[in-house]
């Protein structure tokens, strides 16, 4: 053999030796840590805080000023029926027969398959239910859209979307009511999904 073998073979036993007899190294203690390194930029922050209040949904944000309205909300949802772009959308209505601010809503819609389903889903063969995280501003009419997919089109009985007169919906339950707006009001995402 060669010396340059040898070495080469004593070099690799102590390096084996050594890996196979020393102690990993610990992680660094929290009092370890740089206190420099941890250090968020005020704009960090502000987007961090923001991103936090729109992730969380309003009927799970701290209290809303103001009491509960009385009578409670009476509220009512119209669908139209939007196709253009090639999509097919239900674009949904909801409004509040005394003016309040509601938010949260759960909306149960349907595909009207014969006259007696415009009041009760009942046997529709298609049904679903949509949790729309905004609010209603007092005096107001909130618009959002929902996209209904092929495959959903042929659980119905026209397997289209069909005209306004082909859905119905309701709201199902709500969230919290006030008789006038809050001040401020609840940051939520605004962006526009019924473009």
């Amino acid at each position: 053999m060669s010396a340059r073998l040898v070495i080469l073979i004593v070099v690799a036993a102590a390096l084996a030796v050594f890996f196979a007899v020393r102690k990993p190294a610990a992680p660094p203690s929290a009092a370890a840590v740089d206190d420099d390194a941890l250090v968020e930029s005020p704009e960090a922050r502000a987007d961090r805080e923001l991103a936090d209040i729109v992730n969380t949904p309003l009927h799970r944000r701290g209290p809303l000023p103001g009491e509960d309205p009385n009578p409670p909300p009476e509220l009512d949802v119209k669908v139209e029926v939007d196709t253009s772009g090639g999509k097919n959308r239900l674009v949904l209505y909801i409004s509040e027969k005394h003016g309040y601010y509601v938010e949260w809503f759960s909306i149960d819609f349907w595909h009207v398959a014969n006259e007696a389903q415009r009041t009760d889903p009942k046997g529709t063969p298609f049904f679903t239910n949509y949790v729309l995280d905004r609010y209603l501003k007092a005096n107001e009419t909130l618009r959002d859209c929902i996209e209904i997919v092929d495959a959903e089109l042929l659980r119905t009985k026209t397997k289209t979307i069909g005209t306004a007169d082909d859905w119905a919906a309701r709201i199902s339950k709500y969230g919290r009511a006030r008789a006038k707006n809050p001040d401020p009001l609840p940051i939520v995402n605004t962006v526009e999904r019924c473009r």
